[in-house]
């Protein structure tokens, strides 16, 4: 354990975990936005956490993107998005049993224009790669 996260009091601990928590779902948030923020098969948009990553080659996976890749830097969460497609968790279920056709991946055209457009998610807030802030993501990046 870090010695500083021991030395924290309780409530410096439920606070520093509850903005890390924040922090993680801006990230995933970012993401779904950078993709399109809709499913790609049906359009549905109501419920962000309702969006999920499909790998369309279940072999190149390697981590989930809405799971563990909160951990991950911003640029391999993007590199493994690319490798997904954005659907919704109704889609998904119908495309892993085989019913729904496989949609296809967002793809390293989306990538380079998401790395192209400079959009980094720092600790809580989400800014250029010039430092400037943006309160979201450019329209030209969506596929």
């Amino acid at each position: 354990m870090d010695k500083r996260w021991a030395r924290l009091t309780p409530e410096q601990k439920r606070k520093r975990s509850g903005a890390v928590l924040r922090c993680r779902a801006k990230r995933i948030r970012k993401l779904k936005e950078a993709a399109g923020g809709k499913c790609v098969i049906c359009g549905y948009s109501k419920c962000f956490r309702a969006l999920e990553f499909h790998h369309v080659d279940p072999h190149s996976k390697k981590f989930a993107v809405s799971v563990s890749g909160n951990t991950k830097s911003w640029k391999r969460m993007i590199d493994e998005a690319a490798k997904c497609a954005l659907v919704c968790s109704n889609c998904h279920r119908e495309v892993e049993d085989g019913i729904t056709p496989q949609p296809a991946p967002l793809g390293e055209e989306w990538k380079q224009q998401v790395l192209a457009c400079g959009l980094m998610v720092s600790h809580s807030v989400v800014t250029r790669g010039d430092g400037g802030s943006t309160p979201s993501v450019p329209a030209n990046i969506h596929p």
